[in-house]
């Protein structure tokens, strides 16, 4: 799904789409795992959120309208030049979200489990993961 990604984006947005996939893994931990979080973690993965949010559409926060060479300039290349944007998006924010549902789930395992089939687990859900990003591709 990474990949896919990778394939349909410019390499700036691509990079932080899938590194956002730190900050889902936080909030998912909280929302699924009981994780606590404190003030300046919950600050950081807003910041981080609206980062990502930054970087795919320049003009989120302002409403101001921005000019194709300055987006050009903004995201490195011209969007025209990458016709399925929104599409490298979503599988951006799906790699996020099944990296987070993994980790998730090899934490909650704990240590019931042999370290091996932790392995084994995380290698059927990576499966999983690839399975639907080659459906799309």
């Amino acid at each position: 799904m990474a990949m896919n990604c990778i394939k349909y984006l410019p390499f700036i947005v691509s990079t932080s789409v899938l590194n956002a996939s730190v900050f889902t893994t936080c909030l998912m931990g909280w929302l699924y795992a009981g994780e606590k979080l404190s003030k300046e973690e919950i600050f950081s993965v807003a910041g981080g959120f609206a980062g990502v949010l930054l970087l795919l559409n320049p003009t989120f926060f302002s409403g101001l309208q921005i000019s194709d060479l300055a987006l050009k300039m903004r995201v490195g290349a011209d969007l025209a030049a990458y016709p399925k944007f929104n599409l490298g998006i979503m599988f951006g924010g799906l790699f996020s979200v099944f990296s987070a549902m993994k980790f998730i789930t090899i934490r909650g395992i704990g240590d019931d489990v042999h370290s091996s089939l932790k392995n084994y687990y995380f290698g059927i859900m990576s499966t999983f993961t690839c399975l639907i990003g080659l459906v799309f591709s």
